[in-house]
């Protein structure tokens, strides 16, 4: 196996492994002014690409963590760690290929580790590369977004979409305590 980081170091954060918090893969999307039940102050990752604007609630992504999408024809991740509370969204293009994130369960430096689904690697949140596994000493692109409120995130993207929660739950934030 190919590592920049020893296994050794990844701490187990969920008891179950793989997917113990499942990532959204077929995400769907509301527009702005359906979205009565957000909060003005409530805290989003906003992501424009080429003028397409989507805004992804942090109470979603506390329970879930990544969402795999398509914005403008472009493959992404939003991740978001609740322990550290870093919001990064990625490229998933990687060396030509398209590849799908799940949350690993594992965490380095109580930062997020994912893994992607077509090859098993675990690639670090925060430094944005792979670190165990056939894709090292691969990086992510880091696509541009921004963590702010909805009020904010609203008023600047007036026709942005939203994450529908509706069926997925809003995930208590497991850190909390």
């Amino acid at each position: 196996v190919r590592y920049t980081v020893h296994p050794s170091r990844l701490v187990q954060g969920c008891v179950t492994g793989r997917d113990c918090i499942p990532a959204i893969d077929d995400p769907e999307f509301v527009p702005a002014d359906e979205a009565t039940d957000l909060d003005p102050d409530a805290r989003v990752v906003g992501l424009d690409v080429d003028g397409e604007a989507r805004a992804y609630p942090l109470s979603i992504l506390r329970g879930h963590e990544i969402v795999n999408d398509d914005i403008a024809g472009r493959p992404v991740a939003v991740t978001y760690c609740p322990l550290c509370r870093s919001g990064l969204v990625f490229s998933r293009r990687v060396d030509g290929q398209r590849l799908d994130f799940g949350v690993s369960g594992k965490l380095l430096d109580a930062n997020l580790v994912m893994y992607d689904r077509q090859t098993g690697t675990y690639w670090s949140q925060l430094r944005a590369r792979a670190i165990v596994g056939d894709l090292v000493p691969e990086t992510l692109e880091q696509v541009p977004s921004t963590l702010t409120t909805w009020g904010d995130w609203r008023q600047g993207h007036p026709d942005s979409l939203v994450l529908d929660g509706s069926g997925l739950g809003r995930g208590r934030d497991p850190y909390l305590s």
